[in-house]
């Protein structure tokens, strides 16, 4: 568990880095959004037990926080142009739905199932939302990092809560899909450096 969060952190210190570097919202804002809320409702119900999960999941939490400045700050810009000035609006009721959504898991199922559930499903939209990116932005510095750590942080997480745990299919089931998604884009992410690299090599 330990060592799947930190993958995952590492991702989130990435996309940080390159929003920062490159002045991009670089995560797709519903994936923000459902992470942000997961996030808050368990360092909640964690931090009452001071419990360790309770600091890993408050370091995401602040690693989200900034991500969601950012995002606010240039994620208008991605936005198509007649949505642009309903930004705000669009985006505080997609962060509302996603908490509401995320809030549903956990008064619907049992507390480990509600847990696994949003968490899984959460890793496989994620995966989908980030090869949708590729095709729909221009810019992917630093993404290549950031598809690594994330795909072996979920692949970690889903070998222990699906299978050494015990064995549960839908985590199974959603750990495929977000690895497949996660290995799509990181061979379309690898050609495409291929590419670039090429073109520079014939430039000169």
């Amino acid at each position: 568990m330990i060592v799947g969060n930190a993958c995952w952190a590492y991702a989130y210190f990435e996309l940080l880095r390159s929003e920062r570097r490159n002045n991009v919202c670089s995560i797709p804002p519903f994936a923000l959004a459902l992470n942000i809320a997961w996030e808050t409702i368990y360092v909640i119900k964690f931090g009452r037990r001071f419990q360790l999960e309770a600091i890993m999941y408050g370091i995401l939490l602040t690693f989200s926080i900034l991500l969601t400045i950012n995002y606010f700050t240039y994620g208008k810009y991605r936005f198509p142009a007649k949505a642009q000035k309903h930004f705000a609006l669009i985006s505080i009721a997609m962060f509302v739905a996603a908490f509401f959504i995320i809030l549903a898991f956990y008064f619907q199922f049992r507390r480990q199932s509600a847990f696994l559930y949003s968490t899984f499903l959460r890793y496989a939209l994620m995966s989908l939302l980030f090869v949708h990116s590729f095709y729909t932005r221009s810019d992917m510095s630093g993404q290549l990092r950031i598809a690594i750590a994330k795909c072996i942080g979920t692949l970690l997480l889903a070998v222990q809560y699906g299978y050494i745990e015990m064995i549960n299919p839908f985590v199974l089931i959603c750990a495929i899909v977000s690895f497949s998604a996660d290995m799509w884009y990181i061979i379309v992410l690898v050609i495409s450096k291929i590419h670039a690299t090429s073109a520079q090599k014939n430039n000169y």
